[in-house]
């Protein structure tokens, strides 16, 4: 009989469902993802609004029967990152989740956020870049310990303070990449104590979506995504032109999934101030990320029980 898994992602920007399903010794996973903007207004205000919370707790409780209705165990494994951390109702957000017997939900630190990301990227040794709608987070393995750290640097929260016109003007791109390159500095030099990281693994929606962009793809293709590369060069080329387009010209862009148009700027910003800190020269994407690490974890403590 086939065993089943599933743990749920609550991020700034999205919220995801993850199932495992292991059958004749074989693990397969099946990734759903609803955009939902948790943290929608959070630069501006430091709670979680009831709209977005709404949203988001639609989703993830229709993913949670889902997952349950597929043969997960109730309730279903699940967490939250960067918008439930800055927001003074998190918590109690999360417990109205948790509440409705469906979900576990937890609240992840930003460092345990960051070696999710590296343990499900499957990095061996390499750096792993996680930018998110609410933070970003870098880790790389030194000796037997991971050091990842996170700073409050995401896509959603970007957008609304520098995306004041629906086509960037020049000043305000200049500021996006002068503001992402300050801001990201201490955390690679934390990270990488000096050291230069030619190639960075790179998980998150951005990465995907500038994947999914150079590809050309009519429709998210985790086999075609997953091991994808971008040079620095071609990072830098997707923000300049990003930056000269509307928003109606972003999403009829061959690759671009609608709800993301309007933050792959800010996204495409953190990944090459990042890069740039880092004397990176390509990054490798990965369609394994902290929610496959999340649930690797959480069903190597289920099973040693």
């Amino acid at each position: 009989m086939a065993q089943q898994w599933a743990a749920i992602d609550i991020g700034t920007n999205s919220v995801r469902l993850l199932i495992y399903k292991r059958e004749n010794g074989q693990v397969k996973g099946e990734k759903k993802v609803c955009i939902t903007r948790l943290g929608e207004g959070l630069s501006k205000e430091k709670h979680l609004t009831q709209e977005a919370m709404q949203r988001t707790e639609q989703a993830v409780l229709q993913f949670a029967k889902e997952a349950i209705g597929a043969g997960a165990e109730a309730p279903v494994w699940c967490y939250a990152t960067s918008a439930a951390r800055q927001a003074d109702n998190g918590l109690a957000f999360l417990q109205r989740l948790t509440d409705s017997g469906l979900v576990r939900a937890e609240l992840l630190s930003g460092e345990e956020e960051a070696q999710a990301a590296y343990l499900g990227s499957q990095a061996k040794g390499r750096p792993v870049l996680d930018v998110g709608g609410g933070s970003t987070e870098l880790t790389m393995q030194q000796g037997a310990c991971l050091n990842g750290q996170s700073i409050p640097l995401g896509c959603v929260t970007l957008k609304e303070q520098y995306m004041k016109t629906d086509r960037m003007e020049a000043e305000q791109k200049q500021a996006l990449q002068a503001f992402c390159k300050s801001k990201s500095l201490a955390l690679t030099k934390k990270v990488l104590c000096g050291q230069r990281a030619e190639m960075l693994i790179a998980v998150g929606g951005t990465a995907t979506q500038l994947a999914m962009l150079t590809l050309g793809l009519p429709a998210y293709d985790a086999n075609r995504v997953h091991g994808f590369q971008l040079t620095k060069e071609q990072v830098e080329t997707w923000y300049d032109t990003l930056t000269t387009l509307s928003g109606a010209e972003r999403r009829a862009l061959p690759g671009m999934e609608a709800k993301r148009a309007d933050v792959i700027v800010c996204g495409t910003a953190i990944i090459a101030a990042v890069m740039d800190n880092c004397g990176a020269v390509m990054i490798q994407v990965s369609d394994k990320d902290g929610l496959d690490g999340y649930l690797q974890r959480k069903m190597e403590m289920a099973l040693d029980k």
